[in-house]
Parts: C-alpha cells; sequence; structure tokens
C-alpha cells in the first residue's frame, strides 16, 4: 500500500532543497498495558529536512524512536518509508528497506574513530557513501569541528549517523 506523497520540493531562504516527504507517520500510538506511552503522533520528514523529536526525561521520546523502528509493537499507527507501508517490517527489514535508527552514545564502539563508527552504519550499502559522509560531517567552515580522524568515540564527543542510500 502507498500514501499520498507530495513530490513537490521548495528551496529554503538559507538556499537548502527540499525535497519530497520520504518518511511519513500516522497516528501512531502505543500503549505498556494500559498505560499509553504514545499518543496518535503524526508527521512527516522530507528529502534534505532535519526533524527532532524533544521533551524532558520520560516524555516518550526514546520510546517514540523504538516504535518507528519496529523495535517495539505499536497499538495504533502506520510508517511510510518512500511511499510504501512499512509498518509490519521487522528493524531489519527496515534497514534493507533504507531506514536507519542511531541510538543514544552510550551505544557505539568506543575503541573506534569517528569515521570508522560512521562506516558501521553504512555497513548494508554497495555504492560510494564518501558524499553522504562528508554531508555527515558538515562544513568546517559552518562552525562543524572536522572528527572523523578522532581516535576513540567518547559518550560525549562522537558524531554518530545512519547512512541513507539515495
Amino acid at each position: 500500500m502507498t500514501t499520498d506523497m507530495n513530490a513537490d520540493s521548495y528551496v529554503t531562504e538559507d538556499g537548502r532543497t527540499i525535497g519530497p516527504v520520504v518518511m511519513d507517520l500516522k497516528n501512531i500510538t502505543l500503549r505498556f498495558g494500559g498505560v499509553v506511552a504514545i499518543k496518535d503522533i503524526s508527521f512527516n520528514i522530507r528529502e534534505g529536512e532535519i526533524r527532532a523529536i524533544i521533551g524532558p526525561n520520560g516524555a516518550g521520546k526514546s520510546t517514540a524512536m523504538k516504535a518507528i523502528f519496529g523495535m517495539l509493537k505499536m497499538s495504533n499507527g502506520r510508517v511510510y518509508l518512500d511511499g510504501v507501508d512499512i509498518t509490519k517490517l521487522t528493524p531489519q527489514q527496515r534497514v534493507l528497506a533504507g531506514m536507519g535508527f542511531v541510538p543514544q552514545t552510550q551505544n557505539i564502539f568506543t575503541s573506534m574513530t569517528v569515521e570508522e563508527n560512521l562506516e558501521m552504519g553504512a555497513f548494508i550499502r554497495d555504492d560510494d557513501f564518501r558524499e553522504t559522509m562528508e554531508q555527515v560531517y558538515g562544513d568546517p567552515g559552518a562552525g562543524w569541528r572536522d572528527v572523523r580522524d578522532t581516535k576513540k568515540c567518547s559518550d560525549s564527543h562522537c558524531v554518530s549517523a545512519a547512512l541513507r542510500s539515495s
């Protein structure tokens, strides 16, 4: 099943191109027994956008992410990736479909460099992902610190990313 995907693109005031919807979340609800942990979340993410789920500790941010990625069974709702309903796919199948999940920083390989950790996120890709890696690092001239050669990641100084093939 597919959802209506608006293919229109637009350019932001700062010159970034925002493309079509790549992920669409509809009416996600998650219950633990009688307790409603997440109630009726809906939003979409367009190509080129960055979205954040914010809130205090215990608000359900991690629970929402785990539900979206298929690690927790939703009580209600649908998840679409590139117009395809992936709600019933396992997390492994979602990765193969192009979805990525970056857990909190305590789940990184602390003995590996930042670049090695990022390469682990691209383990299923068979294309040249160097351009994507450069996008993850950002432009050092724009205030980003170039950390690719940092010898080890630590909980507070590691860049994490899931690389999605284009």
